[in-house]
């Protein structure tokens, strides 16, 4: 059964009434442009009760500001346009600055650093932790180069991981022949699942072109419940002032602020309510109770259903305390080198895992170094805590 629609105070009929009247109009020649054609379409969508959905961007990634002196492994890189939060990035590949995007070739270039995939099939890079919660019809976009015009995007593979689930595969179609062998914009067409937190990985499959990975961005048809422009802390003596700021909010209910001694272990230390302003507002608050030791904070965006979205990680040193202790590598394969710079006292060294359990412990006293032997660990990330008479120090390694 058809719809009824009015016009000027006047019944066009049903549907199909409707069509027939865009019809005529057509056949009056009222279309001249390719422009009136879209404007016709838009309203026949409109009348039919279809709609297009703008998309919101809510991560974006433009491998950093600050140009890298050479080829930068990417687990050693901290330079990042999002570093220093939860964001995790990882893989085998590294940051170059040769060959930038440039903007001749596709508008939103970066023109910077880029993520340098080799010959060698299995070279990966990962990015996880990227929080999507809320967010719908989720579209991925990047900038890629290929080394040889032949490559027609077999060569690498794109994948997107949601809550752990199934890769979801985000096939790169690229054109071949001469001069095409340069940086394009790509949006792969793929369902990715809702959830709540992201990984995007580029792994080299195959074949003998190398690749370059610039400006990367997520989109949503809905805006997440919270975004967050900004979110710093500063020490006033034995307290810590907390301010951060908001672009949207929709269905936000409140700020938890969550505070770590060690940067994996976070407990709640406060809690602000959400003023729900659709365009934003600013918040701050005071930790009395931070102490004299370095702290690590991060906030918690509580939805009104309860789901909820962690901020980046942001650091506050310790009053007084001071630098004693140096990781001279971070990626390492059975031995983790320590130094112990300055004040050469008693230190306790534990590494744990991401999820804050202790793996090894060890004390040392009036030493300059100390070689401790990883070879029992799994590969992958951990952090080496080391606290001393000025507080305590976290580092973060990958055991290969």
């Amino acid at each position: 059964m058809g719809h009824n629609y009015i016009k000027n105070g006047k019944q066009l009929g049903n549907t199909r009434g409707v069509l027939l009247w865009f019809k005529n109009i057509i056949n009056m020649k009222l279309l001249y442009t390719a422009t009136r054609k879209g404007f016709v379409a838009t309203v026949l969508a409109v009348a039919l009760g279809m709609s297009a959905q703008a998309q919101i961007t809510i991560f974006s990634e433009n491998m950093g500001g600050v140009p890298v002196s050479n080829n930068t492994p990417v687990i050693a890189y901290n330079g990042f346009q999002n570093s220093g939060g939860s964001i995790v990035y990882s893989g085998s590949a590294d940051v170059r600055i040769t060959t930038p995007s440039s903007t001749s070739r596709y508008a939103s270039a970066s023109a910077g650093n880029n993520v340098f995939l080799t010959t060698a099939a299995g070279t990966n890079f990962s990015i996880s932790n990227i929080p999507i919660t809320g967010a719908t019809n989720i579209a991925v976009s990047f900038g890629i180069a290929k080394s040889t015009n032949a490559e027609n995007g077999s060569g690498v593979s794109v994948q997107a991981i949601v809550d752990g689930g199934a890769p979801v595969d985000l096939p790169v179609v690229l054109s071949t022949g001469t001069g095409t062998s340069n940086w394009v914009l790509t949006t792969p067409t793929a369902t990715i699942p809702t959830g709540n937190s992201l990984t995007l990985t580029f792994t080299k499959a195959g074949g003998s072109a190398t690749f370059r990975i610039d400006d990367i961005l997520i989109t949503s048809s809905t805006p997440l419940p919270v975004s967050l422009t900004d979110f710093t802390a500063a020490r006033k003596e034995n307290s810590v002032q907390l301010s951060w700021a908001t672009a949207t909010e929709k269905n936000a209910s409140h700020f938890e602020i969550e505070r770590s001694q060690d940067g994996s272990q976070f407990a709640a230390v406060g809690k602000v309510a959400a003023r729900n302003i659709a365009t934003g507002a600013s918040y701050s608050y005071t930790d009395n109770t931070a102490g004299a030791a370095t702290v690590y904070y991060r906030l918690k965006n509580v939805d009104r259903d309860g789901s909820a979205e962690y901020s980046k990680v942001v650091v506050v040193e310790g009053k007084g305390v001071k630098g004693n202790v140096a990781l001279t590598a971070n990626l390492v394969r059975n031995v983790l080198p320590v130094t112990f710079k300055g004040e050469q006292g008693a230190y306790q060294l534990q590494v744990v895992n991401l999820a804050g359990t202790v793996l090894q412990h060890q004390s040392v006293n009036g030493v300059a170094s100390v070689q401790l032997d990883i070879a029992s660990l799994a590969p992958g990330f951990y952090l080496l805590q080391v606290a001393g008479a000025n507080g305590k120090e976290t580092f973060k390694f990958v055991k290969q």
